[in-house]
C-alpha cells in the first residue's frame, strides 16, 4: 500500500508539472475515478503540492517544491474544511502550472507563457470553492466558477494579481509593495485588509466590498480617479453605464459565501438562479419568464442544499418547480 501512495504521488506530481505522458495520465484519471476515498486523496496531495510551492518562495523551483511535499505528506495529516466541501459536491480544482515557456495542457484548456515570465493560476469549478495561500502569506478564498491568476515575480517585482470571478481577500500588510487586484474593468490596491471582490464576466455589476482598513477602488477609464472605500462599504460599478454606487453591507454578509452560505438582500429571482447555478452546477430554465422579476430576501446557512433553499423560496407561492437531474424548470 505505502508503494502504491509513492507511485501514485509521484504521478500526481509529474501531472501538476506537465510532465505526464499519454499512458500515466490515463491510469492516473482511472484510478482518481475508482473510488469516493481516492478522489478525496487527490484533492489533499494537490493543495500540499501547492502550499509546497508557495512556502518555497520559488514558483518554478520544483526540487525544492517537491522536497517540501514529501517532508508535509509524511509530517502533517492536511485536511482543511473547503477540501471537505469539494469532496461533498464532487468538485475538482483544475491547476495550470506553466514553466520557462512550455505549453502544457490540463482540464482542456491550454497555457501559453513567454520564457521571460511563467503565470500560476488556480481555476475553481462550478460547484465547488477553495483557498489559495499565496507568497506574502495573504489567503484567497475562491468561489465556484472563479480564476487567479499571478506571475512569477509575484512578491519579487509586485504583488499584482488577477481575477475572474468571485474572490475574498486577506491581505499581509507591506507598506513598501501595495497588493493589486486587476478585474476586467477595475483594480483594487491595497497595503494590507480584507475584501471581497466579485467580477463575473456575465455580470452587470462588479462588486467590491470592504471589511477591515482600506482601499482604492480604481476605474480603468479614470485611473487617475480613484475612490477611496472604508470599512462596511460596497462599491458598484455598473459595466453598461459606468456608474459607480456605494452602499453600506454588513460585514458578516461580505465573505458569507466562504461556508456555502448565500444572503439574497431584496435580489431578482433570475439574479439568484445565475448565483444558485454556479454554486451547486445547475441549469435553471424559465418557463414563465415573468417570474424572473420576482424579488425575495432570504438567508441561508451553509448546510442547507439546493433543494432546502428551493423549498423555501418556493413556499412563498409565487413560483413552482421540478428537478431533473442538474437541470431546474422554474414556472
Amino acid at each position: 500500500m505505502k508503494k502504491e501512495c509513492i507511485y501514485i504521488d509521484q504521478l500526481i506530481i509529474d501531472y501538476l508539472n506537465g510532465q505526464i505522458d499519454e499512458i500515466q495520465k490515463k491510469e492516473l484519471e482511472a484510478w482518481v475515478a475508482a473510488s469516493t476515498a481516492n478522489k478525496q486523496y487527490y484533492y489533499e496531495q494537490t493543495e500540499i503540492w501547492l502550499s509546497a510551492r508557495a512556502v518555497s518562495g520559488q514558483p518554478g523551483n520544483k526540487e525544492a517544491a517537491y522536497k517540501r511535499f514529501k517532508q508535509r505528506v509524511e509530517a502533517v495529516s492536511f485536511k482543511p474544511w473547503y477540501l471537505s466541501l469539494a469532496v461533498r459536491y464532487a468538485a475538482s480544482i483544475i491547476i495550470f502550472i506553466s514553466l520557462f515557456g512550455a505549453s502544457f495542457y490540463f482540464g482542456g484548456q491550454y497555457s501559453r507563457l513567454s520564457v521571460a515570465e511563467s503565470l500560476q493560476s488556480v481555476e475553481v469549478p462550478l460547484g465547488s470553492r477553495t483557498r489559495v495561500v499565496l507568497q506574502d502569506g495573504t489567503s484567497v478564498w475562491l468561489n465556484a466558477g472563479s480564476k487567479l491568476t499571478y506571475s512569477s515575480r509575484f512578491l519579487h517585482d509586485n504583488r499584482d494579481v488577477t481575477l475572474e470571478g468571485e474572490g475574498y481577500f486577506e491581505v499581509v500588510h507591506n507598506d513598501e509593495m501595495p497588493f493589486v487586484v486587476n478585474a476586467d474593468v477595475i483594480k483594487v490596491e491595497v497595503l494590507g485588509t480584507k475584501f471581497n471582490v466579485k467580477a463575473y464576466s456575465d455580470d452587470e455589476d462588479v462588486l467590491v466590498a470592504l471589511a477591515e482598513g482600506s482601499i482604492n477602488f480604481i476605474k480603468n477609464i479614470t485611473p487617475s480617479s480613484p475612490l477611496q472605500i472604508e470599512p462596511q462599504q460596497l462599491v458598484s460599478y455598473n459595466r453598461t453605464s459606468g456608474q459607480t454606487s456605494i452602499t453600506t453591507m454588513p460585514i458578516d454578509m461580505m465573505n458569507n459565501w466562504i461556508d456555502g452560505s448565500h444572503f439574497f438582500n431584496e435580489q431578482s429571482l433570475i439574479e439568484i438562479t445565475d448565483l444558485l447555478e454556479k454554486s451547486f452546477d445547475v441549469k435553471f430554465i424559465f418557463r414563465d419568464k415573468l417570474k424572473q422579476n420576482l424579488i425575495f430576501y432570504a438567508d441561508f446557512k451553509g448546510d442547507e442544499n439546493l433543494t432546502d433553499i428551493l423549498a423555501v423560496l418556493s413556499s412563498s407561492g409565487k413560483f413552482n418547480y421540478k428537478k431533473l437531474n442538474n437541470i431546474v424548470e422554474i414556472y
